[in-house]
């Protein structure tokens, strides 16, 4: 009964916009090793958020009232996962100190728009993964996702509603910001992969780079492929056209929205997020189109 209770507390809190204190002593929780490791990847999203948030509000003068409300909800956020992980006897992760690379206010709303589509697409990996014994935290994670949809429109995005592994959206918040903070265990830190849209005939072209050595010895002897995530129904897979050992290109497949997460990966195909995840080689790359 007391687990019950706690889940569905998590549930409601995350549709609040005023922060509810945590217990001191939390009731005992189960949750399985995959549910504890979703809801750690994603409180380090919601504390990356924050200190975007407490950045943006500061500079964004005529979206200060909105943002100062988008941070009142990310704290019922946290404060809900923190109580959860707690519960569950795992030691919160902490905050990052953590700083973005914006320079102005339209280079910060581009920041604040990846930054929420990756945390968005990672709830919903974290939704579509939780085991069936850790199903009664559906209904908090969902809620979760559909009110980062609302943090894009304060920002002035569209929707970004595809699915996301949870590492790629590790690696967007790597890639945004500069970091000192824990580390999150078993999430690979892949290498950066940068991506810069063309149009040829009226298609757009992508044409993509990387540093890697690893990669530069790779793609000598082994075909690789491209995942992209842009639009709903799952990741669409297309061959990369190698220019030199360190750069390819492929046309943009069609249906992308405006913001679109390309990985550099050994397959062209995956039955599931978790495999996406496993065979990435590098990125994804953020291209807005």
């Amino acid at each position: 009964m007391r687990q019950l209770f706690l889940l569905a507390a998590l549930a409601v809190s995350l549709t609040l916009a005023r922060p509810a204190p945590v217990p001191r002593e939390p009731p005992s929780l189960t949750l399985s090793p995959r549910a504890v490791d979703g809801l750690q990847i994603a409180l380090f999203l919601e504390n990356a958020e924050a200190s975007y948030l407490k950045s943006a509000s500061s500079t964004m003068v005529a979206k200060r009232s909105a943002l100062e409300a988008v941070m009142k909800q990310d704290e019922v956020h946290r404060q809900a996962l923190r109580g959860i992980l707690a519960a569950a006897g795992t030691r919160p992760i902490l905050p990052c100190n953590t700083t973005f690379t914006a320079y102005n206010e339209t280079s910060l709303l581009r920041v604040g728009n990846i930054l929420s589509a990756a945390r968005a697409g990672a709830a919903l990996d974290l939704l579509m993964s939780l085991p069936s014994a850790d199903f009664g935290l559906a209904p908090g994670v969902a809620a979760m996702a559909a009110v980062e949809a609302r943090h894009q429109q304060v920002l002035g995005a569209a929707p970004f509603d595809a699915v996301m592994p949870a590492s790629w959206a590790v690696n967007v918040v790597r890639r945004l910001s500069h970091q000192a903070c824990p580390t999150l265990s078993g999430l690979p830190d892949a290498p950066r992969l940068d991506g810069s849209v063309s149009r040829l005939d009226n298609r757009p072209m992508v044409r993509f780079h990387w540093k890697s050595a690893d990669l530069e010895r790779r793609v000598a002897v082994e075909p690789l492929f491209l995942s992209w995530l842009g639009r709903p129904g799952g990741p669409t897979h297309t061959p990369l056209r190698l220019l030199t050992e360190n750069s390819g290109e492929w046309d943009m497949p069609g249906g992308m929205g405006s913001l679109v997460f390309v990985a550099l990966t050994t397959q062209a195909q995956f039955t599931t997020y978790e495999d996406l995840a496993k065979y990435t080689l590098a990125g994804p790359a953020v291209l807005s189109v």
